[in-house]
């Protein structure tokens, strides 16, 4: 039996949150556009789930996440969600192997932590709702992540759940499910690295009683030899800092094991569903390891009050490369706003951050914003991706160091907004931060309307 199973790369290389600028990561979106090829009952049976999910005063419900990889099944992993309307949730995620996450909100605050890695738990603002939740333990369902969540935004979150350019709403088989009621297969694309989804639905409740995916996304970019030599050098990396000796070792083998050419099924049961469910307020209170105190990183995933370029300062200087050949010098921009927005394709939250981007440089330009997104990948990796995601910013290729050196930008997305006398106004890491980014582009004189 393998120890964390085929994903072991993926799972292994985020246990923390967000992405490191030297190491890859996982990972709302633009309004939904109708298609000619949807089936409307379908769309209508997907937007009324979502509504029952958003009315509910609270939730209970149990889980399972499997996974079958290159061929190999993974045991399920269990999975246990308590929520209460609108922002108090704990998820547990534990496998067969002993290895368990936590994430738990109590309106305030979101803790983070596992019983293995020995890293310290992590403490950030409580997002404004589950659906919102975007530390990458909460993202990814290899972790404490489920699509199940978008459904508590509503219908009006259809566009957080649904990726309506990439495929049409349809429905599938029809089944009946355990409790007798009967249900219906809704397909569609799903958000961030869901790809292909189906969705088993209750005709009667609208209850969601099964997910299945195939992570199109996920696997694209898996597929780049570069990506997969930093998620196998970040596993070593995360495999080293394991504290039990047998388990490390596990880890190792299992890591050996790893096929070079990755395929993946996923599926997440629910059952035991409870709404509403009597849940004590104790139940949101986060339960540390012994010893250990949680580290505050909200500073990290918003606007830093001491970032590593001061507020204030004239903005570094550098020289970049665009996709077209030609250089490009940060100072020759003076005189107009600046968004840079340091990213690559391997992370998931810049990736997911991009459609943003792609409209402030849009918005912006009748105020005379200047958007340049970098990437220090190559030429081969970041032209081809912005080309079939439609992206028409200005992109630029870091190949040397010199821009990431500059602006030490050792976690990404990275968001750097520079006023039109060449000030630096804020340095904003993480994804998901569209309304500190609005604020920071107003103090730089820029409207987005």
């Amino acid at each position: 039996m393998r120890v964390f199973g085929p994903f072991l790369l993926v799972s292994l290389c985020f246990v923390v949150f967000g992405c490191s600028a030297k190491e890859g990561a996982i990972g709302g979106g633009a309004a939904p556009v109708a298609k000619s090829g949807d089936d409307g009952e379908a769309v209508a049976l997907l937007k009324r789930s979502m509504d029952v999910y958003a009315a509910m005063p609270s939730f209970k419900a149990d889980g399972t996440f499997s996974m079958t990889s290159a061929g190999f099944p993974t045991p399920p992993s269990k999975r246990s969600i308590e929520y209460v309307r609108p922002n108090r949730f704990k998820v547990v995620s534990s496998n067969p192997m002993g290895f368990e996450q936590t994430s738990v909100s109590d309106g305030k605050s979101l803790v983070e932590f596992d019983n293995m890695t020995g890293m310290a738990p992590r403490k950030e603002v409580a997002p404004e709702g589950i659906a919102t939740a975007a530390s990458m333990q909460m993202k990814h369902p290899m972790f404490c992540g489920s699509l199940l969540y978008q459904f508590f935004g509503g219908s009006a979150n259809y566009a957080g759940l649904v990726d309506a350019e990439k495929s049409p709403v349809t429905f599938g088989a029809e089944e009946t499910v355990a409790s007798g009621e009967p249900a219906r297969t809704v397909k569609f694309y799903g958000r961030d690295q869901y790809g292909h989804v189906e969705a088993l639905i209750g005709t009667k409740t609208g209850y969601v009683y099964r997910i299945r995916y195939n992570s199109e996304p996920l696997l694209k970019m898996m597929s780049d030899p570069e990506t997969m030599k930093k998620m196998r050098a970040a596993s070593e990396s995360a495999i080293a800092k394991m504290e039990d000796p047998k388990q490390r070792s596990d880890a190792e083998k299992a890591l050996k094991a790893q096929p070079t050419t990755i395929e993946m099924k996923s599926e997440e049961l629910y059952a035991n569903l409870t709404m509403p469910a009597s849940l004590p307020g104790e139940t949101f209170v986060a339960k540390l390891p012994e010893g250990k105190a949680p580290v505050d990183v909200s500073a990290m995933m918003g606007s830093m009050s001491e970032p590593p370029v001061p507020v204030g300062s004239t903005a570094p200087d550098f020289t970049v490369t665009g996709l077209d050949g030609k250089t490009v010098r940060l100072s020759s921009l003076r005189g107009s706003p600046v968004m840079l927005d340091f990213w690559a394709t391997w992370c998931g939250p810049c990736v997911a951050a991009l459609p943003h981007t792609q409209e402030l440089f849009e918005k912006g330009k009748a105020t005379g914003l200047k958007v340049l997104a970098i990437s220090n990948e190559n030429r081969e990796t970041v032209a081809p991706f912005i080309k079939e995601n439609s992206y028409t910013f200005p992109t630029a290729l870091d190949t040397t160091g010199e821009a990431g050196k500059a602006y030490q930008t050792n976690a990404i997305p990275t968001t750097v907004v520079i006023d039109a006398q060449g000030k630096l106004v804020a340095y904003i890491v993480g994804g998901g931060q569209a309304e500190a980014i609005g604020k920071a582009l107003e103090k730089a004189g820029v409207t987005i309307r």
